[in-house]
Parts: structure tokens; sequence; C-alpha cells
């Protein structure tokens, strides 16, 4: 299995780039040079003596697990493929550090509720479910409303710095009220955000399936901008995005005119963005959101209900400054 990673990538200072020069150079115009070199930087041939600081270590805090699109319905093998990768997780959880679960969206519509409701309650290991365009699609907006309600309630108990968005609320883009399904909550130095980027009240096949920002009062936008401007004493990189749509400009992602916005939303807070894991697209892929100023990468992972059944783990670095984060996928028996 292949294993990726993301992390920043920092600058080397310049003091300690001139204390590299000067400790490699040792022939007869070392004293030259470091005096010619110390009068353009402001720096003595003595303080380039001294040891650069030791860059900060990483280590290890936890992993979590994200997995997508079970899509129960009417479909009992479906059922019991969700119910073997929470099986899965909840018996790999000590081995592998998983503290936190992220559930991806497209998880239940129509007589699928009950079933998603009743495996979610069973877990020994927190699952935090986002909404995808099919319940949507299928009339079940509401319905996902009022029956993950006490699953959101005993998250809010279980997780720290827990934030839900108010439900229902106003949607001016087609006047109707939308169940926006925005929250966030921190697990030891990350803070994780779920974002509900898909379309309401969208009848055409091809738009449905496109992300949509919902940039009113109280909508997914707003709520993404508020989280990371009061993240004021985030680390480097420690913001998760758990989405639906992969937040990317292409199919099942943006259209343009909304990347757009969203990226110049995002721009000012780059130094907090960590990655995007959402799924979709039913395909496990890991990739930069290419054509954009922020530095965003973005990991998919396969859907449940078909071909093999998929577990992404993700392990979560720090060094205090900086959260970094390596993921493997998992093929688990079914």
């Amino acid at each position: 299995m292949q294993r990726t990673s993301r992390s920043h990538h920092r600058s080397t200072p310049s003091g300690k780039a001139f204390a590299a020069f000067s400790s490699r150079y040792d022939g007869p115009m070392r004293l030259p040079l470091l005096l010619l070199l110390s009068a353009c930087t402001g720096t003595s041939p003595a303080d380039t003596e001294t040891e650069p600081e030791a860059a900060p270590i990483a280590t290890y805090q936890f992993s979590f697990a994200v997995i997508a699109d079970p899509h129960l319905s009417n479909s009992q093998d479906h059922v019991d493929r969700f119910a073997d990768a929470l099986d899965w997780i909840d018996a790999e959880s000590d081995a592998r550090g998983i503290e936190v679960v992220l559930l991806a969206g497209d998880i239940a519509w129509g007589n699928g509720f009950p079933d998603a409701v009743r495996l979610l309650a069973d877990t020994v290991i927190p699952v935090a479910p986002m909404i995808g365009d099919n319940e949507i699609a299928s009339g079940d907006e509401e319905v996902f409303h009022t029956s993950f309600t006490e699953h959101y309630v005993a998250l809010e108990s279980t997780l720290d710095g827990w934030r839900m968005a108010e439900r229902p609320v106003h949607n001016p883009e087609h006047g109707v009220d939308s169940w926006l399904f925005n929250f966030a909550f921190e697990h030891r130095d990350v803070r994780f955000v779920g974002l509900d980027w898909s379309p309401r009240n969208e009848t055409d096949r091809v738009l449905s399936e496109m992300g949509t920002l919902h940039n009113f009062e109280g909508g997914t936008l707003p709520f993404l901008v508020d989280e990371l401007a009061s993240a004021t004493n985030a680390l480097d990189s420690s913001v998760v995005m758990l989405t639906h749509q992969p937040m990317y400009l292409g199919p099942g992602g943006f259209f343009l005119d909304n990347w757009a916005t969203l990226t110049e939303a995002m721009l000012p807070y780059d130094n907090l963005l960590g990655i995007n894991v959402a799924g979709h697209l039913h395909q496990d892929s890991e990739f930069h959101a290419y054509d954009t100023e922020v530095d965003l990468d973005v990991w998919i992972t396969d859907a449940l209900w078909d071909d093999v059944v998929t577990v992404r783990i993700v392990d979560v670095w720090s060094d205090g400054q900086e959260v970094t984060y390596e993921t493997v996928t998992e093929v688990v028996p079914h």
C-alpha cells in the first residue's frame, strides 16, 4: 500500500543559511568573506559560529478514519458493507490509534435511515456524518435532520469545542428554508470543519452533482470563514475540512465562479488549511487543489456501496507549530 503525506514547506531563515555557509567554507579567504557577508547582513562573524536552532520534531498525535457513500436505501448488501466498515474501524481503533471517524455523505435516503441511525449508535468511536447530494435529490433533506438530530446532540457532549450551525436557515437563492449541516469540533491540535456544499432545489442532473457555496446569512461559506477567522491560536495546517463534494475546480467539485469565490475567501487563512477529505466521486484519490493560490490537498475516499469496501486512515503529527498528515487506504473484508 502507498502512503501519502501532506505538510507545508518552510524556507530557511537567512541567519541559518549564513551560518551554514560559514561552516562549509574554510579556505584562506574565509575571514574577509565573513566580514563582507556580515556587512551585508548585519551579522558579526562571532554570530555565525553559533549552532542553528534545531527544527522542532513532529510527534504522532492520533489517527482518524474516513468513509464515504454507503448509499443505504433498499439494499441489505449496502447495509452489510457499512456495518463491515464500522466494525473494522472499531476493531482496529486501539492498534491504529483511531479516535474520530468522518462520514463523507450520501449516507441514506428512503428506507435507509433506520439502519444508518442504528449502526452509528452502535459504534465505539464517534462518527461525524455529513449530508450528501443524494439525500437532497431524494427529497429527504429534512428527514436527514430529524433522523440524525440525536446523534449530533451526542457528538456535542463527546467532542471538544462542538459547534453546529442553526437549522433550518432561510435560503434566499430559492426562497425556501434549507437544512444545512455545517459543524466544527476540536480534537487535540486539529480543528475539524464539516461543510455542506450540496445544492438545494436543483433539478438539473449535472448541476445537482456540483458544489454550491450557500453564500448567504447562515450559509456554508460564511460558516467556513467564521471558523477560519476565529482560529487565532491554531497551528499551521491544523484545519481539516470534511465535505461530500471535494473542494477543487472540476467535475463533482465546483464551477469556476464558485471556486474563485471560495479560494478568495480562504486565501487570508492559507496557513491554517490542512486537508479536505471528501467522497462523492466513488474513487480513492489524492491530489493538490490546482489552479489556485491556496495550499490545499484533497483526499477522496471510494464509495462503500460498490466494489471493495475501503476505509481511509489519516495519521496526524504535530511539532507544536504545524500539523502534518499521512494517509493510507485499507480494503476491509466483506
